[in-house]
């Protein structure tokens, strides 16, 4: 399309012509100049129509986070035989670079930023735009929205740490708009331990501890932190055996192993509702059996303590008895049906057997059956027997 301005300067209007739906090429442009005296001049120049780029970028990952970089790539087309000259980004939040076709940006936090082209007030949104200008002075301008989610909060709290106890890990991390989905520790001791939120572990030997949390969001975001976690050392013991025949008392002793421990504290529990403070201490059981009894030996410098357990034995005392009878000189007696004692007495020696107990014959003699049971329990039982 061809058109007859009559300014002298149309430029404006001639830009405004050229909005209508041209093919890209080279146009003629005459100038005829007429001075008042009728003079005519007239002068050509070709103007170049460039044809526009198709300005297009991608980005690297749909879930962006705070502090983490993304990464933009112009894909732009332009025709043969342009040149582009220049690419300006804009991210939308303040910040714009140029010149370079694939690019990382930081998002630093998740919030609401006002871009030139644009405002969008939902936290988190983002509006990036890319200019692409050729050698022609033709731009094109194409934007996008993209999300940036926030990072969580990260932070946990301990219980008392000390060696071979179970300690308590609690997660106290927060997040803004997303959720927390995912958590994973590092004891720095070769124990890794995910997908638990708040996890229980055991240290072996006393030191200070770099323990590592990472929180992961339902997003993808994730933060960490590292605490030292100074780790005291617990009180080592061995619990001894405990065996007493019922009525009388149980002694409960142990060995010390490992440091010694300068300001101990002991807690025995007898399993009967009854306990003691002191270090060996001794306990009558009502009930014979066995006993589960628990000691907790505590450092008190350092507020460390451990617990074990032994059984501790209640033999019941056997019951005995036997049946007697007279018997005749040289004869053997049956004692409790059980066993035969062979209590022979030849007639020419009855009188020093009766000496020794002290009866003249015919005489009574007191027979003592001491009764065994496994330990050293034992029972004695006295009866008399005729001859």
């Amino acid at each position: 399309m061809y058109g007859i301005l009559l300014q002298p300067i149309p430029a404006h209007l001639f830009i405004q012509l050229l909005r209508s739906p041209l093919q890209a090429g080279d146009y003629p442009v005459v100038l005829t100049a007429t001075a008042t005296n009728g003079c005519i001049d007239t002068m050509t120049d070709t103007i170049h129509i460039g044809p526009p780029a198709t300005t297009y970028f991608h980005i690297d990952d749909d879930t962006i986070c705070a502090n983490s970089g993304v990464v933009l790539t112009d894909s732009s087309s332009i025709a043969n035989g342009e040149t582009v000259i220049r690419r300006t980004w804009d991210f939308g939040d303040g910040q714009s670079d140029s010149l370079l076709t694939t690019i990382s940006h930081t998002y630093a936090t998740a919030g609401t930023y006002q871009n030139p082209m644009n405002q969008y007030t939902d936290t988190g949104n983002y509006s990036v735009a890319l200019t692409v200008s050729d050698n022609n002075g033709c731009s094109d301008t194409i934007s996008k929205t993209i999300i940036v989610y926030p990072n969580p909060t990260v932070y946990f709290t301990t219980s008392k740490a000390c060696t071979y106890n179970e300690i308590t890990f609690t997660d106290s991390s927060t997040i803004s708009s997303t959720q927390i989905i995912d958590w994973t520790w590092n004891f720095s001791d070769g124990t890794i331990v995910g997908g638990v939120q708040n996890p229980q572990h055991i240290f072996s030997q006393s030191a200070a501890y770099p323990v590592q949390l990472i929180a992961t969001t339902n997003q993808g975001c994730r933060d960490s932190i590292i605490k030292l976690i100074a780790v005291d050392e617990s009180p080592e013991f061995q619990l001894l055996d405990s065996k007493a025949c019922f009525g009388n008392p149980n002694s409960f002793n142990f060995s010390p192993l490992g440091s010694v421990v300068t300001n101990p504290g002991y807690n025995w529990d007898f399993g009967d509702s009854t306990s003691s403070l002191q270090a060996q201490p001794s306990h009558t059981y009502t009930f014979s059996g066995l006993k589960t009894v628990i000691l907790t030996y505590t450092n008190l410098n350092n507020g460390c303590s451990l617990n074990d357990t032994l059984i501790a034995e209640v033999i019941p005392n056997p019951v005995s008895d036997f049946i007697t009878d007279s018997t005749c000189v040289g004869d053997t007696i049956s004692l409790n049906g059980q066993q035969q004692f062979g209590l022979s007495i030849p007639s020419i020696n009855g009188n020093e057997i009766c000496q020794i107990f002290r009866f003249r014959q015919p005489c009574k003699i007191n027979l003592r059956l001491p009764q065994q049971q496994g330990f050293y329990c034992s029972i004695e039982v006295i009866k008399q027997l005729r001859l």
